[in-house]
């Protein structure tokens, strides 16, 4: 477990410069895609400023010091995490960023449900075949594969991704051998986070 330092007390209590001199706005628990090297997490922001944010997990904090955050679908910063207890860490941004912007809703980025990239071999069972498929991106509501087979726009499948299960889902578009799928069951918050970050584990 990662024990708290001097430096996350006096952040935890509002004590640093940087506090007094960033106003920090309460986001009530927005979902966040957070990028290191090795994986993807999906964390939640209680609390952001023009210099950090504090984010909540639903495991024990990532090992990787430094992460990337996608704010919005146009906005990711890099950040490194400046203290943490067992399942939330407080992070420094590289540089300060625009909180109305990130606050803001944004007409031509709609906000969307976080879709982490990650790329690796499904099966799909259409029509009573199995037919194999890559995976490269997915969320709680839907998900990005590539197949060779054809498949037709509303179409029912079954997908099946080791480490994560089987959902039923519908075609909803194609593209360049590029399907886009929503899922008819979909991830609860904590579970699609915490298959996530077992998936990192065994990576």
């Amino acid at each position: 477990m990662l024990a708290p330092d001097r430096q996350a007390i006096a952040t935890e209590a509002g004590e640093g410069e940087q506090q007094r001199a960033a106003p920090r706005f309460q986001l009530m628990l927005r979902p966040a895609r957070l990028i290191c090297r090795e994986a993807e997490y999906l964390g939640l922001i209680r609390d952001i400023s023009a210099n950090g944010a504090k984010i909540q997990f639903f495991h024990p904090v990532p090992e990787a010091c430094k992460m990337a955050m996608e704010l919005r679908e146009d906005m990711v910063v890099e950040m490194e995490r400046r203290w943490a207890t067992e399942s939330s860490a407080g992070y420094e941004f590289a540089s300060p960023i625009d909180v109305e912007r990130v606050l803001q809703p944004d007409p031509s980025h709609p906000r969307r449900k976080p879709r982490l990239c990650l790329p690796r071999p499904m099966i799909l069972t259409v029509d009573g075949h199995d037919v194999p498929a890559r995976l490269h991106n997915i969320s709680q509501q839907g998900a990005c594969i590539e197949c060779d087979y054809g498949l037709a726009r509303y179409q029912l499948i079954r997908i099946h991704i080791d480490g994560i299960g089987q959902r039923h889902a519908k075609v909803l578009w194609h593209k360049q051998g590029r399907y886009g799928l929503v899922l008819e069951e979909t991830f609860e918050l904590r579970e699609f986070a915490c298959l996530l970050a077992a998936l990192s584990v065994e990576s």
